[in-house]
C-alpha cells in the first residue's frame, strides 16, 4: 500500500469528538462530515464561514436540493469531498481557497465564474462533463492523483 496514510479508528473518533464539542449546531462546526448534518446544510443554506472542511458520502446515492449558492458562506472551506450525490442545480459559487477538490459526478460543464483556486492542490472529478475551454483562471501545480481514502476527522 504505497503512498496510502491510514488512522487507527480511535484516532479518528476522538478527533470527531473534538470537532462536535466546537459547536451544538454543525453549521458552525469546522468539519463536517456526517452525510445527514451536511445534506442539511446544504438544503436549509446555513453553513457558515466557519466551515473548513466537508466531506459527503452517503451510503446511498442523495439529491440535495439547493440554489447553487450555499458555498459562499463557507469563504474558508478548504477541503470538499462530493460522493454518490446528485444536486438540483449546478454550483453557482465555489470558494477560492479549496486546497483539496474531489467531486464525483460534478453537476456542470463549467466552473461558476469567480473560482479561483490559487491553493488547489488536489483536483479530482471523475465522471463529470467538465469542459476547460474558456475558463479564465490557471492551476498552480497540483498534486493530481485519484483519491481513494481521504484524510478527514
Amino acid at each position: 500500500m504505497t503512498g496510502c496514510l491510514k488512522m487507527h479508528d480511535l484516532i479518528q473518533d476522538m478527533g470527531r469528538q473534538i470537532v462536535r464539542q466546537e459547536a451544538p449546531n454543525p453549521g458552525e462546526r469546522s468539519r463536517i462530515w456526517d452525510y445527514e448534518d451536511v445534506i442539511e446544510i446544504l438544503n436549509e443554506d446555513y453553513g457558515s464561514d466557519k466551515i473548513q472542511g466537508i466531506m459527503l458520502d452517503p451510503p446511498q446515492q442523495e439529491m440535495v436540493k439547493w440554489s447553487g449558492t450555499e458555498f459562499e458562506k463557507m469563504k474558508w472551506l478548504r477541503i470538499l469531498i462530493v460522493r454518490n450525490t446528485s444536486f438540483s442545480s449546478e454550483p453557482e459559487h465555489l470558494p477560492n481557497h479549496l486546497r483539496l477538490l474531489d467531486w464525483d459526478n460534478y453537476p456542470s460543464k463549467s466552473f461558476p465564474p469567480k473560482f479561483h483556486p490559487k491553493k488547489i492542490v488536489v483536483f479530482n472529478l471523475p465522471r463529470s462533463c467538465l469542459t476547460l475551454e474558456g475558463q479564465p483562471f490557471k492551476f498552480q501545480p497540483l498534486i493530481c492523483s485519484p483519491l481513494g481514502v481521504a484524510f478527514f476527522l
